[in-house]
């Protein structure tokens, strides 16, 4: 004899029913995130800003009368390291400071004891530490601290020899890597955390080559920069934009040559060894070009334009979708139980 169902019983069902399409739709929605800084809300600061990795639903998540850049993700995808740079802009005036922003509460918070020349913030792996380049021991060197501002220590010593510019953890932790500009040239240079064993990276490479800061690939095989030919001898035009991944352990470089009609501001990996983001400006005699972020494949050589905005967006970094908290094999199984219920 066929059970009848009660009323109760089928509001249950149709109850669950919903929570299940919820579940679902919900991890169907969750995306990757992209932070960037962009001057698209009134044309004259620069704010933080977020996105889908698809380039869709752009929010807005800093409101300062200053210039925010250079965010970094913290490893949880809670939080946000960023520059707040209260110059309102570039003029040769140092005046930064570094901030901590809880992405859900849009609430910022200064690190203390930092300085007016600290810059290009980058979290540790483990979320602990801060390395830094800063200028408030007379040369531009590469310096680390605790997150509350604690345990301040240089890790290069460039007096009189030349300067540091931006930098980046391996995944383990262990080490960075950093751009070293001397007289003679742009080189990516590599030292143990403490300070130690340190070496040339990048070939070596004439005055007219120009290095962009470098990227440790996720499973740490890699490390990616940016180099730009020119000319030299007072004409300083492009030769040549190329990418470059370069193998941690053999040294193998893999070039993507983008031609002598592009420039790359800062570039990061999305969550494997063969995509990458750019912040990059394509035509560069065009009227109106300016800085937009791409998703490069490095297999396909295939370029995809994420944002077009007239501004300009710059310093993307990419994190991981949040962790679902249901996996769906779990999911199946609880609906399965509820159906048994009914």
């Amino acid at each position: 004899m066929k059970r009848k169902l009660s009323i109760g019983s089928r509001r249950f069902r149709r109850s669950a029913i919903t929570v299940f399409i919820f579940v679902l739709l919900l991890l169907q929605s969750s995306h990757a995130k992209i932070v960037f800084n962009s001057r698209r809300s009134d044309g004259r600061t620069r704010q933080l800003y977020v996105m889908d990795d698809t380039g869709r639903n752009v929010q807005r998540l800093t409101h300062s009368e200053f210039f925010d850049r250079n965010p970094r993700w913290f490893p949880d995808g809670e939080q946000l390291l960023f520059v707040r740079d209260l110059t309102k802009g570039d003029g040769g005036v140092y005046n930064a400071e570094f901030y901590i922003l809880s992405v859900r509460a849009r609430e910022a918070e200064k690190v203390p004891h930092t300085h007016p020349t600290d810059s290009h913030p980058v979290v540790s792996p483990n979320g602990k530490q801060i390395a830094f380049k800063s200028r408030r021991g007379g040369e531009w060197d590469v310096y680390v601290m605790n997150l509350d501002g604690t345990n301040q220590h240089r890790l290069t010593d460039n007096i009189g020899k030349g300067w540091v510019h931006r930098m980046a953890w391996s995944p383990s932790g262990n080490q960075v890597a950093y751009e070293y500009e001397t007289r003679s040239g742009e080189n990516i240079w590599i030292m143990k955390a403490d300070g130690t064993a340190k070496e040339r990276f990048s070939p070596r490479k004439p005055h007219n080559f120009f290095l962009g800061g470098p990227s440790w690939s996720p499973s740490g095989t890699y490390i990616m920069y940016r180099e730009t030919e020119r000319k030299g001898n007072g004409d300083w035009s492009i030769v040549a934009e190329r990418l470059i991944v370069q193998n941690v352990f053999t040294g193998h470089r893999e070039e993507h040559d983008f031609g002598n009609d592009a420039l790359i501001a800062t570039q990061c990996w999305m969550g494997d060894d063969r995509t990458v983001l750019l912040s990059m400006k394509t035509d560069l005699d065009a009227p109106g070009a300016n800085y937009e972020i791409y998703r490069y494949n490095l297999d396909s050589r295939s370029l995809t334009n994420l944002t077009k905005h007239p501004e300009g967006d710059y310093h993307p970094h990419w994190h991981p979708a949040p962790r679902r908290v249901f996996p769906l094999d779990k999911l199946a199984i609880q609906w399965g139980h509820l159906k048994q219920v009914d």
